[in-house]
């Protein structure tokens, strides 16, 4: 998806009142203005203080009946939440089908869950008349560090990942601990236009836009709360936050 209209995020944490028994609870509040933007899963589930269902970490509060959320997973694909009168509902997928223009694989997304530091998609039914604020909040988590697995030139591995700090990080620090392949793709979202790709060619990285190539640049800076997808044909390591 090219286009992605930025997010503006005022983020804070909240004590919970009974120390004792009450996990710290982190709320994120997002000032949302596209059908379509990227949320940022800084929190870990309340329940069980492990990654989060989709349906636990967005408040449905100011958000239309049958919104969605989209859950992208490098092994099986993608899962679809949908907003009823009930909340958030998991959608069991009998057969594969095309919701938003992404490609949903058959299957439950009720047991589905994701970690922190990782991202999802919410697609209102459409663009919002005014921004709509919104708010994700959970367990504060330990970690938001990401695992990449090694995908290969013939079977890659996409992640989307998004930067959960409240700072813009300089992308070239953040995945200084991975090893990276030949045909590593690494895709900026976030942004009203496409900012290129970013393709590790075995020496150094090439950026790749609509107006040209242009080599051996440096990787950009992630501004807080935005993310990019990471593509593996070889890579594998930890991007740690």
């Amino acid at each position: 998806m090219k286009k992605i209209l930025s997010i503006a995020v005022a983020s804070f944490a909240v004590a919970a009142v009974a120390a004792d028994f009450s996990p710290q609870i982190g709320v994120t509040s997002i000032s949302l203005s596209q059908k379509n933007n990227i949320i940022p899963v800084q929190f870990a589930s309340l329940g069980s203080g492990g990654p989060i269902a989709a349906g636990e970490l967005v408040c449905t509060n100011n958000i239309p009946l049958q919104s969605h959320l989209y859950v992208y997973d490098a092994a099986s694909g993608y899962t679809a939440w949908e907003l009823q009168q009930s909340g958030w509902v998991g959608l069991d997928i009998v057969s594969s089908t095309t919701m938003d223009g992404i490609p949903i694989p058959s299957g439950d997304a009720n047991g589905k869950t994701i970690a922190a530091g990782s991202a999802i998609w919410l697609s209102f039914n459409a663009v919002p008349a005014e921004p709509c604020q919104i708010a994700v909040y959970g367990k504060v988590a330990a970690s938001t560090n990401v695992t990449i697995t090694a995908g290969s030139t013939d079977e890659p591995r996409s992640y989307l990942v998004c930067n959960p700090t409240g700072s813009p990080v300089a992308l070239g620090d953040k995945v200084s601990g991975l090893t990276f392949a030949k045909g590593d793709t690494i895709t900026p979202l976030g942004g009203d236009t496409f900012a290129g790709n970013y393709i590790y060619t075995g020496s150094a990285w090439v950026h790749v836009t609509d107006a040209g190539m242009a080599s051996d640049v440096t990787l950009p800076t992630i501004p807080a709360y935005k993310g990019f997808w990471f593509v593996s044909k070889g890579g594998s390591g930890t991007i740690a936050w």
